[in-house]
Parts: C-alpha cells; sequence; structure tokens
C-alpha cells in the first residue's frame, strides 16, 4: 500500500480535472461564498505545508487545529496531510468548559502548535487581554484587602503560552511541500471524543484506516466524481471530516459545505443546497431531519420549493437512527 495513497488519488484528480470544482463553502443566506478546484485546493495546500515546515514544525510532529468553520480549516488540514504532520482537529474553546477540554486534548496528543484562522485569532486575542485586566483588577483589589490573590482555576490566560499560528492567507504565497512518502499505518490524524461524560479519548487514524472506510462508504453509497455532496456536519467531527471531506478527495466529487450555526439558525438551508447545488448524496444526524421537518411548512413543500430529485443518498447516522423520522422524512419530501 502506498504511503501517499489518498495523496496520490487527489494529485490523479488533479491532472485527469484540475478545473473540477472540489470545494463550495456556503453562506449563512445559501450562496456560494468561496469555493475551490481540485488544483486551487491542492496548490494552497502544498504552498500552506511548505510555510509550516519552514516555520519549523517537523514531519512527525503534532499540530492541533482550532478552527471557526470555514475553507481555513480545510486547507490547513489537508497541508497537515501533505507535510507529514499529525492533525488533531477539535473544537475552538469558547467556554471554561470548553478551556479544560481543549488543554487536555493538547496535552494528551502530545501538540507542539496550535494552527488556527484570523476569526479565532481575534476572539482568542479579546479574552486574553480580558483576563488580563481581571487578574489584575484582583491583585489591586487584594493588596487593599491585606489578602492574596486567589487562583480561579484554567483560564484563557492559560493558552497565551502556547505556539500558535494562523494560517488564513499563509496558503497564498510560496512554494509546494514536496511529497515524501509514508507508512501508510502510522498515525495520520487523532480525533478526539466530545469528553461529555469522561475524559476526551484520542482515535489513532492511519491512511490505512481512511482507504479501508472509503472502501465500505463507496460499497454503501457509490462513489463517482459526478456526484455533489452536501453537509453541515462540524468540521472536527468524523462525519464531516471523513465521510464528508476526505470522502469527496477520495472520489473527486464536489463538496458543498456550510456552517452547522448556520444550519441550527435556519434548517431550511439544508433544503436549498440539496436544490441550489443539485446535489446527489448528503448526510445529517437524526434531528437534523427532525428539523427540516417541524421548520419548513406543508405549503412551502408542496409547492414544490425545493427540488431534491437528484438526490441519490440521504444518510443518517451518528446518533441514533429513528425509522419514524426517516419515514416521516420521506413522507413529506417524497
Amino acid at each position: 500500500m502506498d504511503g501517499l495513497y489518498l495523496i496520490d488519488k487527489v494529485l490523479d484528480h488533479v491532472r485527469r480535472d484540475s478545473d473540477r470544482t472540489a470545494l463550495v463553502w456556503v453562506n449563512a443566506k445559501g450562496h456560494e461564498e468561496r469555493s475551490f478546484s481540485f488544483g486551487e485546493l491542492d496548490a494552497a495546500a502544498r504552498r500552506l505545508a511548505s510555510t509550516l515546515l519552514n516555520e519549523g514544525i517537523a514531519r512527525g510532529d503534532t499540530a492541533v487545529l482550532c478552527y471557526t468553520p470555514g475553507v481555513d480549516f480545510y486547507i490547513a488540514f489537508w497541508a497537515c496531510l501533505c507535510a507529514g504532520i499529525k492533525a488533531v482537529p477539535v473544537s475552538p474553546p469558547l467556554t471554561s468548559s470548553d478551556l479544560k477540554r481543549f488543554l487536555t486534548i493538547y496535552t494528551s496528543s502530545g501538540a507542539r502548535v496550535v494552527l488556527t484562522d484570523k476569526l479565532f485569532t481575534r476572539l482568542l486575542t479579546m479574552k486574553m487581554r480580558k483576563h488580563k485586566a481581571m487578574r489584575v483588577g484582583k491583585g489591586i483589589a487584594a493588596i487593599f484587602k491585606g489578602t492574596a490573590a486567589k487562583s480561579s482555576g484554567v483560564t484563557f490566560g492559560d493558552l497565551e503560552s502556547l505556539w500558535w499560528i494562523t494560517t488564513s492567507a499563509l496558503s497564498d504565497h510560496g512554494n509546494a511541500c514536496p511529497l515524501i512518502p509514508a507508512d501508510p499505518h502510522e498515525t495520520a490524524f487523532i480525533m478526539y471524543s466530545s469528553g461529555s461524560t469522561a475524559a476526551p479519548k484520542g482515535a489513532l487514524t492511519s491512511l490505512a484506516n481512511l482507504r479501508h472506510q472509503f472502501e465500505v462508504i463507496e460499497a454503501a453509497c457509490g462513489s463517482s466524481p459526478d456526484h455533489v455532496s452536501c453537509w453541515w456536519a462540524p468540521h472536527f467531527h468524523d462525519f464531516g471530516l471523513i465521510s464528508g471531506f476526505l470522502n469527496c478527495l477520495h472520489q473527486g466529487c464536489t463538496s458543498v459545505i456550510t456552517s452547522p450555526m448556520y444550519f441550527i439558525q435556519r434548517p431550511a438551508l439544508w433544503l436549498e443546497m440539496i436544490h441550489n447545488f443539485k446535489a446527489t448524496h448528503t448526510f445529517g444526524p437524526d434531528f437534523g431531519y427532525l428539523l427540516m421537518l417541524r421548520k419548513t411548512t406543508r405549503e412551502a413543500r408542496e409547492a414544490g420549493k425545493w427540488n431534491l430529485r437528484t438526490l441519490k443518498v440521504a444518510m443518517s447516522a451518528a446518533e441514533k437512527v429513528r425509522h419514524t423520522t426517516l419515514t416521516d422524512f420521506a413522507d413529506a419530501f417524497g
């Protein structure tokens, strides 16, 4: 098995049809915001991979990928695979409980660096400044009271000592990273559990694992460069990352992606994506199909507002699969 198996598949798609659309990012209104052809995605990722290696990250190092929803994550993840850097996708820490989980994952994965985007960098800067101001305020209050300032446990100030690299726009310039074969059974990236019931646990994923998974998906759903797959599952979840993004790269088909926050705010967005981009495949958890039932009207459905005739597969997974949800959805949108 070739150590560049998945990368070679993408390079083959680039050679065959560099201009074929690989990824489309959809905004909250259901319109295309950014898109990349296979040639553009490959070039951007390999330029970023070269930049990361030049920054001092070594092949075999581990990087935590802390991104808000958007294309920056997908470029960075693919860059890590090209550079031989073990990626650890995580949800950005926004609260104290998120912060504890984030630091647990950073430590247990043995990460050297955190990669992120401009949006989260700005948010993190504000939170760090707020923490410093509060710490100074508490220190002054303690002096006047003649007591010692109390520690507040884990804070956003604890993130300041980590090595952060903001990758937004870093993929615009530079030379492409040379591709070096690796052992297909070595860890390519690490997916962590949510940590909602216990400490987050990491699943070590190799290229050999991915190859097997793609074969299973192909047997179940078919595989063709002509397919268009759309979803809103989070990029740090294996449903969105593996069943979605990486499987589409493997097939050579088009990914149409939006933010889970956009979908939660307006569930009809999912239907608009299928309609507007003529999706052949889509997937989501049970509650997503329920939301589309509850947040759309019978009048809108019967008026043919959303044409779903291009769909070949609508997959339900990642939580309990309920037969009533599937039948109700099929009846409502049939």
